[in-house]
């Protein structure tokens, strides 16, 4: 008989907790950073790299209710709008990792006055890829909002 652990996965089944904290945040246009300062100034200290890994988008290992609490408090939502045993059907887009620091460096290299007509070429083309990552996130954002009152 197979394990927990590769039927867990091995089938392809996603079992376990999420949590929505990057929707959430998204939502009411914070980060992480943001959310930390909040807690600090309700007088919750929490490390912040508890706050990160509650924004992964992988399945929650550990919970510590405190900071659970907190967030919620902070946040001013309800538990099941945080944490959810289902993966969430809706993520926001993002670039690829390696875009974006192409994109870093490009925002560097113009910051400084020195992109060449094939950088600017690029440089244009990924603000435009980010201007449509943004319009589908808002517009996502809007509709999970309005899904979830």
């Amino acid at each position: 008989m197979p394990s927990i652990w590769y039927q867990y996965h091995m089938s392809g089944m996603s079992k376990g907790a999420w949590s929505a904290l990057p929707n959430l945040l998204a939502e009411k246009n914070l980060t992480v950073a943001d959310l930390h300062q909040m807690l600090r100034k309700q007088g919750f200290e929490v490390n912040k790299k508890s706050l990160y890994r509650l924004a992964n988008s992988q399945p929650v290992q550990k919970l510590d209710t405190a900071i659970v609490r907190a967030v919620c408090q902070a946040l001013d939502v309800r538990l099941q709008d945080l944490i959810q045993f289902q993966k969430p059907k809706f993520e926001l887009k993002r670039l690829e990792p390696k875009v974006q620091q192409e994109l870093d460096r490009l925002m560097d290299r113009n910051n400084d006055g020195e992109l060449n007509r094939s950088e600017k070429a690029r440089f244009k083309a990924l603000l435009g890829e980010v201007q449509t990552i943004n319009l589908f996130n808002s517009r996502a954002l809007r509709t999970h909002r309005l899904t979830r009152e």
